[in-house]
């Protein structure tokens, strides 16, 4: 039951992917992005309450926490997501957000789990997933650009995500909740912190002579109707990839949920970006993901 699930989260996690990647490259900057991921995270918030309602939804005080700490990791992870997805390609990004979910909470899988262990093996996949990170970087004939600023955003994807993964294990590790709870306070806190960042941002202004006009007018434009139908593709998707990866977890030690996860995931983001954004991988990128496709399997065995 929990591969069935895990599948389930992968196809609305990918499609949720490239809907919002598609957003960014439509309604482009740091006030779009947040913008994009305030009104997805109120159509997830809204969801959650009536889903928590529904299924008479509980939550003890160790969960309140966890699930409070999920919603500023996922804020974090969604926002800076966008923002390294207008720079460098999709399978660049995701790959940052793999050594998140899978690197980070093995290394502390030990300490939070009591009775998991990471062997030696595992830990040889997950150098595999670092040299395949690499062979990702685009290389200097490429148009895209890995500079300084696209690097911290894809470290801070990385932290982000290393956070999202890490709390819906201790979710159902430590709580006696439910899954609609750790939803409910998750999309509240992440909705709250967009609300925080989206009033600070436009009560914010730019000198006159240090203002864009070119982005001004991008950022303040209204959404059409196509990033409207995106964002709210989006906002089911994000919140059928929580739930069931939340399900998922349940059912797997660390060891197995994190990298199985993104073996499952992983050819979906190569598809997508090749048939939608028109990458065209390099020798050393089929490489790369011919060691992070493997990593990923030997690493769950």
């Amino acid at each position: 039951m929990g591969i069935f699930y895990l599948l389930l989260a992968k196809l609305a996690g990918i499609v949720k992917v490239v809907a919002v990647k598609k957003c960014g490259n439509v309604a482009s900057g740091e006030k779009n992005s947040v913008k994009i991921n305030l009104i997805r995270s109120v159509g997830c918030l809204l969801v959650s309450i009536a889903v928590f309602l529904f299924s008479s939804g509980y939550l003890d005080e160790t969960g309140f926490w966890v699930s409070a700490l999920s919603g500023v990791s996922n804020a974090a992870f969604l926002f800076l997501w966008i923002l390294a997805a207008e720079r460098v390609s999709l399978c660049l990004v995701e790959l940052f957000c793999m050594l998140g979910s899978v690197a980070i909470p093995l290394f502390l899988a030990p300490v939070l789990y009591a009775g998991e262990q990471v062997l030696w093996y595992q830990w040889l996949c997950v150098g595999m997933l670092f040299v395949s990170t690499f062979l990702f970087f685009p290389d200097a004939k490429e148009s895209t650009k890995l500079d300084g600023k696209a690097l911290l955003l894809l470290l801070g994807c990385a932290l982000g995500s290393a956070g999202a993964a890490i709390t819906q294990k201790l979710y159902v590790a430590y709580s006696a909740g439910t899954i609609a709870g750790f939803n409910l306070v998750t999309f509240a806190v992440t909705t709250l912190c967009f609300g925080v960042i989206f009033a600070l941002i436009s009560a914010k202004k730019a000198p006159a002579d240090q203002v864009d006009e070119k982005t001004e007018n991008v950022e303040n434009k209204p959404f059409s109707a196509s990033v409207g139908g995106l964002i709210a593709l989006a906002t089911v998707m994000l919140y059928a990839n929580q739930f069931l990866s939340t399900q998922a977890a349940n059912h797997f030690v660390s060891a197995v949920f994190y990298p199985l996860s993104y073996a499952i995931g992983w050819p979906l983001t190569i598809l997508a970006d090749i048939c939608i954004f028109k990458e065209k991988p390099t020798a050393k990128k089929w490489i790369g993901l011919a060691i992070t496709i493997a990593a990923s399997i030997l690493i769950s065995l």
